[in-house]
């Protein structure tokens, strides 16, 4: 009757034979290339998208510094004072910036070729 597991010249099971094999198979390797390779094609349309943006929007001064807070995660009340607007004119600043997406990026921006 056979080992279930190879053994090594002494005789004893090799501890290594038994660790399982945690790489990926064919598949979810390809799967895994793929989201990459679309995150990529994702970052780099956002970065041109962004500076689209901010090239149609260079002479708003409060759209620039809106876009630059929000791309620094800033919200609300630290926004505002980034800008340095109440939030009325926030709130207009940032209809001006989907205003502007609209307008540059009518397939989406996730369409914009880098």
């Amino acid at each position: 009757m056979m080992a279930p597991f190879p053994t090594t010249e002494s005789g004893r099971e090799n501890p290594l034979d038994r660790v399982r094999d945690t790489r990926a198979n064919p598949e979810e390797m390809l799967l895994d290339r793929e989201d990459e390779e679309e995150a990529l094609r994702h970052e780099a349309a956002a970065a041109r998208a962004g500076a689209m943006l901010n090239e149609f929007l260079s002479d708003d001064f409060e759209a620039q510094l809106c876009m630059q807070g929000m791309k620094e995660g800033l919200a609300g009340r630290e926004l505002r004072e980034c800008v340095g607007v109440d939030q009325a004119k926030l709130d207009y600043t940032k209809k001006k910036i989907r205003r502007a997406s609209v307008k540059l990026f009518q397939g989406g921006w996730r369409n914009v070729q880098p």
